[in-house]
């Protein structure tokens, strides 16, 4: 933090964010529709799988643990996809193995129906050749799965470019996965292992018990801050402050880059030139395109909340990533390597 700005970093500009018009600080909100097919969605499809493999985030043990790809992912695999890796590796196993013949006898030394002392006399296996279309096709799959990837990729991009942040204040519903002891004010190196810690938590409790009891929120971002309010359907007591948290303690938000269904906010709690307190606190969106309208307002506060300073002529140190996560991501294994 040796330089007294407030900052939204972009890799052009500040993304998604034009003129902000505030219609103002008190919020009553309603159970409209739109809310409730929210609630919905994490009823009837959340999910806490990897939207994409970070080969150089986190330890190897996270890395080397993900599981497949969620339906709202970059690169999602559908189970028919799987079902057919599944088939096609059980044929090149088959293609090892005797060729069972139609009277259930065993064809040892190429010679139809040889009986059980022929295979007693005779124990070599004859073993039918890979045909060169079978490994054409594997290698074709492999091209066409990479060209589909990239392509939904693409379409992940310009859904991300589409979304635009206008006005304050913005209301959410997410599921609050928790907070962790972080040692840093802001970057992404210094939220990426408490989000995975607190992820690989709740996947533990899914192995248990098949269901993921988070609480339900609401987070609304105004240009004063973060409101946390307890939705009307939420079930999971005693985990959660309900409380503002002011913009001045928030130093840092991002989408994550690993789960791109998580938002994530450094919140400091104590700095002095003696003492530095900071804590990540991550919630879980319905969707990954949620995440990204989350950060997209908070880097809307911040922008407000500069302008406010300047005039006043303070400063403060924040800053938030508008970045997308598939090129913040790009961004982050370059700085790594």
């Amino acid at each position: 933090m040796s330089d007294d700005t407030a900052s939204c970093s972009s890799a052009s500009g500040s993304q998604g964010l034009g003129e902000i018009i505030v219609t103002g600080d008190n919020i009553s909100i309603q159970s409209d529709q739109e809310l409730k097919n929210v609630v919905e969605r994490f009823e009837a499809s959340m999910t806490l799988d990897a939207d994409r493999d970070i080969d150089s985030i986190g330890d190897s043990e996270s890395t080397s643990n993900s599981v497949s790809k969620d339906g709202d992912s970059v690169g999602a695999t559908s189970s028919t996809n799987s079902f057919k890796d599944d088939i096609e590796e059980i044929d090149d196993v088959n293609e090892e193995e005797e060729i069972k013949q139609p009277n259930g006898t065993t064809n040892t030394n190429g010679v139809e129906g040889a009986t059980a002392d022929d295979r007693s006399s005779h124990p070599k296996k004859v073993k039918k050749k890979k045909s060169p279309f079978s490994l054409l096709r594997r290698l074709t799959k492999f091209d066409k799965d990479k060209t589909k990837k990239e392509r939904k990729a693409k379409d992940y991009a310009s859904e991300f470019a589409k979304i635009r942040i206008d006005r304050l204040p913005q209301v959410f519903v997410c599921k609050y996965l928790g907070k962790r002891d972080t040692k840093g004010v802001y970057g992404l190196e210094h939220v990426r292992k408490p989000v995975d810690d607190m992820v690989d938590l709740v996947k533990k409790g899914l192995d248990v018990t098949g269901k993921v009891e988070l609480p339900l929120v609401y987070l609304v971002v105004t240009p004063k801050g973060i409101d946390i309010r307890e939705h009307a359907l939420n079930k999971i007591t005693g985990l959660v402050d309900y409380t503002t948290i002011s913009i001045d303690f928030i130093s840092y938000g991002v989408q994550d880059i690993k789960y791109w269904k998580v938002f994530t906010f450094i919140v400091v709690k104590e700095l002095s030139s003696r003492t530095k307190t900071t804590e990540c606190h991550a919630y879980l969106c319905d969707s990954s395109l949620s995440a990204r309208k989350v950060a997209l307002s908070l880097g809307a506060a911040f922008r407000l909340y500069s302008q406010k300073l300047q005039s006043e002529g303070k400063f403060h140190n924040f800053q938030v990533e508008l970045r997308p996560p598939d090129e913040l991501a790009d961004a982050y294994k370059e700085c790594d390597a």
